[in-house]
């Protein structure tokens, strides 16, 4: 059985690599980002087993408008069968937090 992932960051980086492999594999993918018109290469090439989301993760009232963007139907099959990838940067860490940083 596929599952349906819900990857932040969607859009370059880890979330990018991330996405790419998951489209590849077979499964289905909610991703996030604050540019989803970075995601049209994606959603070309896969369909609708992409669902691009517009979300900044630093805005909660962008937070708040995106969960309401994914019909009902496709909330219900991320909860019964998905995977959440939620990426972050560390660009709030004081030097010395990115120093010690394993």
């Amino acid at each position: 059985m596929s599952k349906i992932w819900l990857i932040t960051g969607s859009a370059r980086g880890l979330g990018r690599h991330l996405a790419e492999a998951v489209l590849a594999a077979g499964d289905s993918l909610v991703a996030t980002a604050r540019d989803t018109s970075k995601l049209s290469d994606l959603v070309s090439r896969y369909g609708d087993r992409i669902r691009p989301v517009s979300l900044d993760v630093t805005d909660a009232a962008a937070a708040r408008a995106a969960a309401p963007a994914m019909p009902p139907s496709t909330a219900r099959r991320v909860v019964a069968r998905s995977v959440m990838v939620k990426i972050l940067s560390c660009w709030r860490c004081s030097p010395k937090a990115r120093r010690d940083a394993p």
